[in-house]
C-alpha cells in the first residue's frame, strides 16, 4: 500500500495553470506553422498568378530587334598600298580579299591584297593570271572566288579560286564572259550568286548560282540589264539596285525572291544612281555613294526590306564612286574609289 500510494503522488497533477500554459504554447506553435506554411509554401502559381505572368513577363524567343535606321561613316587613319577602284572584295578567315580594280593610271591590275581589320594592316598576297577590274568577287567557303572581269573592252570568263594562304588558280569558267557584274554570297554560306554586267558586247540578264565554284546554274532573269549595280542580300531576297546601261543610269530596284525565282521592280531611288555599294547591316540595306546624273554622292540610303522604302540614313566623308566593298562582322568596308580622283583611303560604316 505504501509503494502504491508513492507511485500515485509522484504521477504530475494536471492543474488549472498547467493547462492553461499547455494550451498558450499549443496556439503559439500553430501560428507558426501557419506562417511557415504561408511563406514557404508551393512555388507553383495559382491559376490567376500564372496567366498575369503569361501576358506580362517578356519572352527572349519573342524580342525582335529593329532594323538599324541609320549609318555613320569615318575615314580609317590607315590606307591602302596605293590608289584603287573598281576591284572586288569578300571576307574570308577574319580578314579580306581585295582583287584586281584599277590602279593611278585607271589601268587593270593583276594585284591581290588582304586587309586585317584588327591591326588594320594590308598584305600583298599572290598576283592574278590577268589583269582585270570590275571581277565579281565573292566568298564561297574557305575560299574566295573572283568571276570573270575585264580589261579595256574585253571580258572574261575566268574562275579564279583564292585560298586563305593568298593563292589564286584558275579553277572553271562561267558560261559567257560578265564584266562590270556583282556578286554575293548566301547568309548560309553554301551559295555564290552573280548577276548584271555584260559581255562585252551584249547585256547579261541572267542570274546565276552556283554551289562549289565550278558548276553555274541560272535561277532568275532580270527584267532589267544593268552594269556597275549594287547589291545586297536579306534571307533569299536579292536587291539589284541601280546601274547603268547604255550610258543611262537608272533609279530602279530590282528585287530578286530566289525562292519563288521572281524578279520584281519594287521602288525608286530619289535619283538615278550607278557605281555604289550596297551591303548589309543591323537588318537593313544600305548604298552608299555612287554617281548619280548631279555628280558623285555622299549619300548614305537605307532600303526597308520590309516596305521597300528608301529614306537617306546617313553620308560620307566626301562624294565617292567606285570603291569596293565588304561586310565583316559589324562593319562595312569601303576600299579606295574615286573622289573624283583615285585614293586608297578606307572608310568604316557602322549602322545603328
Amino acid at each position: 500500500m505504501v509503494d502504491q500510494r508513492r507511485r500515485r503522488s509522484a504521477t504530475p497533477r494536471w492543474t488549472p495553470a498547467r493547462r492553461l500554459r499547455l494550451l498558450r504554447t499549443g496556439a503559439i506553435l500553430a501560428v507558426i506553422l501557419i506562417v511557415a506554411w504561408q511563406c514557404t509554401g508551393d512555388d507553383e502559381p495559382s491559376d490567376s498568378t500564372r496567366s498575369a505572368t503569361s501576358t506580362t513577363a517578356p519572352s527572349a524567343n519573342t524580342v525582335v530587334l529593329a532594323p538599324a535606321t541609320t549609318a555613320t561613316a569615318v575615314v580609317s587613319d590607315r590606307q591602302l598600298p596605293s590608289v584603287s577602284s573598281q576591284a572586288g572584295a569578300a571576307p574570308i578567315g577574319g580578314k579580306i580579299v581585295i582583287a584586281g580594280g584599277l590602279g593611278g593610271a585607271k589601268n587593270s591590275t593583276k594585284r591581290v591584297w588582304s586587309f586585317d581589320p584588327v591591326t588594320r594592316q594590308t598584305k600583298t598576297l599572290e598576283s592574278l593570271a590577268d589583269e582585270v577590274h570590275t571581277p565579281a568577287v565573292a566568298s564561297l567557303g574557305d575560299r574566295v572566288l573572283s568571276m570573270g572581269g575585264g580589261k579595256a573592252k574585253q571580258a572574261y570568263d575566268t574562275v579564279v579560286s583564292i585560298n586563305s594562304s593568298g593563292q589564286s588558280s584558275a579553277t572553271a569558267t562561267l558560261p559567257a564572259p560578265r564584266t562590270n557584274g556583282a556578286a554575293l554570297t548566301s547568309p548560309d554560306g553554301t551559295s555564290v550568286y552573280l548577276l548584271g554586267g555584260h559581255q562585252g558586247d551584249a547585256a547579261d540578264k541572267t542570274v546565276l548560282r552556283t554551289t562549289d565554284g565550278t558548276k553555274f546554274e541560272k535561277v532568275a532573269t532580270l527584267l532589267h540589264p544593268t552594269r556597275f549595280p549594287a547589291v545586297a542580300m536579306i534571307a533569299s531576297s536579292i536587291w539589284v539596285i541601280g546601274g547603268e546601261f547604255n550610258n543611262a543610269s537608272t533609279p530602279i530596284v530590282q528585287r530578286i525572291d530566289l525562292a519563288a525565282g521572281t524578279v520584281k521592280d519594287v521602288v525608286k531611288l530619289p535619283k538615278a544612281l550607278t557605281r555604289a555599294s550596297a551591303f548589309v547591316l543591323g537588318g537593313s540595306v544600305f548604298v552608299a555613294g555612287g554617281r548619280t546624273p548631279d555628280g558623285r554622292s555622299n549619300q548614305i540610303l537605307r532600303i526597308d526590306p520590309a516596305t521597300n522604302a528608301v529614306t537617306v540614313a546617313g553620308a560620307l566623308p566626301e562624294p565617292l564612286s567606285d570603291s569596293t566593298v565588304a561586310v565583316l562582322g559589324n562593319t562595312a568596308y569601303l576600299f579606295g574609289g574615286l573622289a573624283p580622283e583615285p585614293t586608297k583611303q578606307i572608310v568604316t560604316i557602322t549602322a545603328q
